[in-house]
């Protein structure tokens, strides 16, 4: 991957993205696993510190949509992946009642939940407010981490 030129302004753009995305609720909206991606490029994936800074984005967006759906009156669920190898594949995910299939609430019975935090996501969030899960395999370090703020929205944990 080529050096990436301009980075103060991309990350610039990178949180102001984060900040301005808009769900443009209705009372008719739904979510059906509802995700979005901030690195499709893998940028992230050039060290620790490009990756750090796309984690932190995810971080700004999943407030930035939690607040709107403050206002939201269906129950929904909202988490954040970040997958250990691919930063193009960390996103944060939005699941409500939805008329494609009756899966909700979803509840990832799959995961170890309370693991470690960490290197990459340490001082990214404050661990005690969030419910952080892993799924994948050590040996070959295909991890992926769930990271869900507690007592907002509907639980994923299967244990609540």
């Amino acid at each position: 991957m080529k050096k990436l030129r301009g980075k103060k302004r991309y990350y610039r753009k990178l949180l102001a993205r984060a900040t301005d995305y808009n769900l443009r609720l209705t009372e008719k909206s739904w979510f059906d696993m509802w995700h979005t991606h901030l690195d499709w490029s893998g940028i992230g994936n050039m060290g620790m510190r490009p990756r750090r800074q796309h984690i932190s984005a995810l971080v700004h967006l999943h407030n930035n949509l939690l607040k709107q759906l403050e206002s939201f009156s269906k129950p929904y669920q909202i988490w954040i992946t970040i997958h250990k190898k691919d930063s193009g594949q960390d996103a944060v995910f939005i699941h409500t009642p939805n008329e494609n299939r009756d899966n909700f609430p979803f509840k990832f019975d799959h995961l170890a939940w309370d693991c470690p935090v960490p290197q990459i996501l340490e001082g990214i969030f404050n661990a005690s407010e969030y419910d952080l899960g892993s799924y994948g395999s050590v040996g070959n370090d295909e991890i992926v981490y769930f990271l869900c703020l507690k007592n907002r929205g509907t639980s994923v944990r299967e244990d609540s």
